[in-house]
């Protein structure tokens, strides 16, 4: 079997090559660059925050006993309610 490439074929195969690498080496944008979610520990607090969403948890007295308290920073400060306890 003798295959034949003649030079219409060539470019329109590159081309084709050339586009799809150019739309697979497109990032999302909406990617936050230092990461979805964000720690802070102070002396007696942690807090962990979604950075996408502004939904958190933390936890106000470290004891033995684990306590959580989430949140989210929409609805806490639309409508004033207190956060939940877990």
């Amino acid at each position: 079997m003798k295959i034949q490439l003649d030079l219409k074929s060539a470019v329109i195969g590159f081309a084709f090559a050339l586009l799809f690498t150019t739309i697979i080496s497109f990032k999302n944008s909406t990617d936050a660059p230092d990461g979805r979610y964000q720690t802070a520990i102070a002396e007696n607090k942690i807090i962990i925050l979604d950075t996408r969403t502004g939904a958190y948890i933390m936890q106000t007295y470290i004891s033995s006993k684990l306590t959580w308290i989430r949140g989210n920073f929409e609805s806490t400060r639309m409508d004033g309610t207190e956060t939940k306890k877990d």
